[in-house]
């Protein structure tokens, strides 16, 4: 039986060194980069099912590199926790800016990549998801509605209204508690998308483990997981203001 090609490995063709880049999956605003694999003297790239990415890739921490995996957990919380203090609940105008000012009627789309969340029920072998939310929106006879729906698990296809109101249904209003609900699926569910994908990043990185398939090849390092997660972070962090 042929064997696989790791860090380690000759060249097969000429016994070079064979060079290993791990790749990315990308961020918010960098596009991923499918891993590359080649010999450093002739070229020669071997194909990907050629090459042991268990072996290649060692996942154990360094006493350094656990030392920033619990320093991010706990950077990551801080920063949610400030990020959501500083909300501002929003109204009825901005939930209807830029609609038309007759009826209308808009279903959104399923966000194409969704939230990761740890599960935490210990019974779970996966443990980790993805859930998924749309909005559905409009206006008739003056009447309004925004009803935020949501598949608790992605790809399941159930989605159930989750939030936000119908004043087509009578008692059913924008009140302040409504409002506040959906802060957390508009501003709050992007914090809570940096957070979760974040200390997927983190889980990842300490473990090795790609239980959502979210790595190209399982081609990761513990760094490049780390790396992401430090990403992910910037995305919840206040932004300085420009000087005057």
């Amino acid at each position: 039986m042929k064997s696989k090609l790791h860090k380690s490995s000759a060249c097969p063709e000429c016994g070079g060194e064979i060079e290993f880049e791990a790749g990315s999956i990308g961020s918010y605003d960098e596009q991923p980069q499918d891993p590359y694999i080649a010999c450093t003297k002739c070229d020669w790239s071997p194909d990907m099912d050629e090459v042991d990415w268990e072996y290649a890739y060692s996942h154990k921490p360094t006493p350094e590199q656990q030392s920033r995996i619990d320093a991010l957990y706990i950077e990551i919380e801080k920063a949610y926790e400030l990020a959501t203090h500083q909300k501002m609940l929003p109204t009825l105008e901005d939930l209807f800016a830029g609609t038309p000012e007759g009826d209308f009627d808009w279903e959104g789309e399923p966000e194409d990549v969704g939230n990761a969340y740890d599960c935490e029920d210990r019974d779970c072998p996966q443990r980790w998801h993805i859930n998924v939310e749309y909005v559905h929106m409009g206006r008739e006879n003056g009447k309004r509605w925004f009803v935020v729906y949501h598949d608790s698990v992605s790809g399941c296809g159930d989605y159930q209204p989750i939030a936000g109101f119908d004043e087509r249904c009578e008692g059913d209003e924008a009140t302040d508690a409504v409002l506040a609900d959906l802060w957390w699926h508009c501003e709050g569910r992007l914090l809570n998308h940096f957070k979760g994908w974040a200390q997927y990043n983190l889980h990842c990185a300490q473990t090795g483990e790609d239980p959502l398939n979210d790595w190209w090849h399982r081609s990761f390092t513990c760094d490049d997981a780390i790396k992401s997660a430090e990403r992910n972070l910037e995305y919840l962090q206040p932004k300085p203001k420009p000087a005057l």
